[in-house]
């Protein structure tokens, strides 16, 4: 009785050793996937389900179908051999787990190995990433800047045509509105509403945008900003707890969001106003190509990839205990019943 627990424990263990092995190779698919299909999470858990799946699934049936193999008696007879059904259906699980483990192991387009190869890339990745958040925040600096000086020269101007209202009438008509109010008061309200136009800060129901309320979305896009520069760091020291694919995605299309909308807030013109509209380069580095861009296996994935084979490779051929053989040979003139 003691014996049996005692056996039936040791396969209990293995069942775990071999679950949680496979789902250690889902996991690390999963982000392989993840860095391919540039955050598709969908492709993603469906790759990471099939691959632990297929793994369990084979090494399981394996190790099921030897241990149970004296009660199964379906057999067939070739080359003067008995073969036992459940042998023939054992091996055939045993070669498609070394095929698929091979493939998980050195093929380049396996999620496995890509997960490797792009972690391998990681600090010209967090380099470039950090680069193109850095051009995202100082393009409000670069804005702020922009319109400060379209401030002061329309500042300038008013000055300049309120001093000489008296020789140039036709001009001073063209910037101020009412001749009986002093020139500082009007110069003061109007600059009021050139601060408006360039600093928009409309209540809103809607989530604020750059457009409608400046200071507000400045604040969330910067924010925003902020926590992805974390996220990039963390992704250097713990890589499975960051979606950096994910970040990678949105990084480049927010910030072409946010440079057209200061674009567009730029092109309101004050009365009288010549000026440019505000224009920011944003040279963005190429990181997605580090993401989809597939190499040669590395030796980590090589070697955590034969591991988790050999051991449950190991877990099959050592651990279980076949209750009876595989095939028996045929003795001339015997009869297989």
């Amino acid at each position: 009785m003691n014996r049996n627990n005692k056996k039936d424990k040791s396969f209990t263990l293995a069942n775990i050793i071999t679950l949680l092995s496979a789902s250690v190779c889902g996991v690390v698919c999963f982000h392989g996937k993840n860095f391919n299909s540039l955050a598709n999470m969908v492709e993603s858990v469906v790759w990471a389900a099939g691959v632990a799946g297929l793994l369990a699934g084979t090494a399981l049936g394996a190790r099921t179908l030897k241990r149970k193999s004296r009660n199964l008696k379906s057999s067939f007879v070739a080359f003067g051999t008995v073969f036992k059904t459940s042998f023939i259906f054992e091996i055939i699980l045993v070669v498609l787990f070394a095929v698929f483990s091979l493939y998980l192991a050195l093929s380049p387009s396996s999620p496995f190995t890509h997960y490797f190869t792009v972690t391998e890339r990681r600090t010209e990745i967090r380099e470039k990433l950090a680069e193109n958040i850095t051009q995202a925040e100082n393009m409000f600096a670069e804005y702020e800047r922009y319109a400060q000086n379209r401030k002061n020269l329309y500042e300038q101007k008013l000055r300049s045509v309120a001093r000489a209202k008296n020789t140039r009438p036709s001009e001073y008509a063209l910037y101020f509105e009412n001749n009986r109010v002093a020139d500082a008061n009007q110069i003061e309200n109007i600059m009021s509403k050139v601060h408006e136009n360039l600093f928009p800060s409309r209540e809103t129901s809607e989530e604020p945008s750059l457009k409608t309320n400046y200071e507000a979305a400045k604040q969330e896009d910067s924010t925003w900003l902020a926590k992805r520069r974390t996220d990039v760091e963390n992704w250097i020291l713990v890589p499975f707890m960051v979606n950096i694919a994910d970040v990678v995605n949105q990084v480049e299309p927010n910030s072409m969001k946010w440079r057209n909308e200061l674009i567009q807030i730029s092109e309101v013109r004050n009365k009288g106003e010549i000026a440019d509209d505000f224009d920011f380069n944003l040279s963005f580095e190429d990181v997605i190509g580090h993401f989809i861009q597939q190499g040669t296996p590395t030796e980590i994935s090589c070697g955590l990839a034969f591991l988790l084979t050999f051991v449950l490779m190991l877990l099959w051929w050592v651990v279980t205990k076949r209750e009876a053989p595989g095939f028996i040979k045929m003795e001339k003139d015997e009869i297989i019943l």
